[in-house]
């Protein structure tokens, strides 16, 4: 029988929270196409990528799409069965998201994605992929059916509220830091020493400990370890940016050190300080620049030790270089000083 060949397939829509000129920027660079076969990419109708791709093959080509926020599936082509989305042997498995070998277990040594629920993301958005949005019913009922209806939608609000009540009760606040980790999880290890070299106490919930630990993880929907809630601010895997923006946060507020000053240090033809002035110019956020080659401001500039320009301390938390990203998650870590 010959090997089943798979097709990738993508309707335009992007991951959620990414910026949509950034993700077709990524493709246009990755793919190397037109603006005609772009806008055709991202038009809403079903685009396919590449054609007659092997399981290898075609998973590292649908891991390259989505590092770009681009959702992507993977089709198996009409008449062939499916392999499994895991290569199994006795004593190996490899990551369905990043292609990592390894020993048998739950989740990804590499990227710290848990097997089950990110295959289970997948399915969905697989099966989301060719569904067709439901027809939506006319707003009629029959002559004094409408006390009913609200009768229902109460009794369907009290069931949701005191479902979800206790969860919404017990989630960390700004001055708790809750790490959800999991064994032979790289990530985990490196997430749980920054925070140790940061001399954070933190709680740490490995979720194959117990099923208490699993259900408070799965009440935040992800499927990838570790996800730390670091004073309310939630970080999905590891990312040393995001999480020293949080830290910096954290220890900011408990010390009382944070306050609403933006400062940004700049030079002259730098596109990223461009990007930074225009971003907070259009939010209508307040800073001051600074020039580095200013006498008055670059032994300033220099005793932080910069990695370029621009240069950024919102209320004390620094941010190298232009991210949308890092700069909302630190303006979030001032916004109730």
């Amino acid at each position: 029988m010959s090997e089943c060949k798979y097709t990738i397939l993508t309707r335009g829509k992007i991951a959620t929270g990414a910026d949509l000129a950034q993700v077709r920027d990524r493709v246009k660079t990755l793919c190397k196409c037109s603006n005609e076969t772009l806008d055709k990419i991202f038009s809403g109708k079903p685009f396919p990528f590449k054609r007659q791709l092997d399981q290898e093959s075609a998973r590292r080509y649908l891991q390259r799409l989505n590092q770009t926020g681009l959702v992507c599936v993977m089709e198996a082509q009409a008449g062939q069965k499916k392999s499994e989305p895991i290569a199994r042997c006795e004593t190996s498995i490899r990551c369905p998201k990043c292609g990592f070998e390894q020993q048998q277990g739950n989740s990804c040594q590499a990227c710290g994605v848990v097997f089950d629920k990110y295959l289970k993301a997948l399915q969905q958005s697989a099966d989301a992929f060719y569904a067709a949005p439901p027809p939506t019913p006319p707003s009629k009922s029959p002559a004094g059916g409408s006390g009913l209806f609200k009768m229902m939608i109460a009794a369907a609000l009290i069931a949701v509220i005191g479902y979800f009540g206790f969860s919404l009760y017990s989630k960390p606040g700004r001055n708790e830091v809750v790490l959800y980790t999991t064994n032979n999880c790289e990530p985990c290890r490196m997430a749980k020493q920054l925070l140790a070299d940061s001399e954070i106490s933190f709680t740490e919930l490995n979720i194959e400990e117990s099923d208490e630990n699993m259900a408070k993880f799965d009440r935040y929907h992800v499927d990838t370890l570790p996800l730390a809630l670091i004073g309310g601010e939630k970080i999905i895997g590891f990312n040393s940016v995001a999480y020293d923006i949080a830290i910096e946060g954290f220890i900011g507020r408990q010390n009382g050190n944070l306050d609403q000053q933006i400062v940004m240090y700049s030079k002259a033809g730098c596109p990223g300080c461009k990007m930074a002035r225009e971003y907070f110019t259009e939010q209508g956020i307040e800073f001051q620049e600074y020039d580095i080659y200013d006498p008055e401001y670059s032994s300033e500039y220099r005793s932080y030790s910069p990695l370029g320009t621009p240069l950024i301390l919102i209320g004390g938390i620094r941010v190298d270089g232009f991210s949308k990203p890092a700069i909302e998650m630190a303006l979030r870590q001032v916004e109730d000083i």
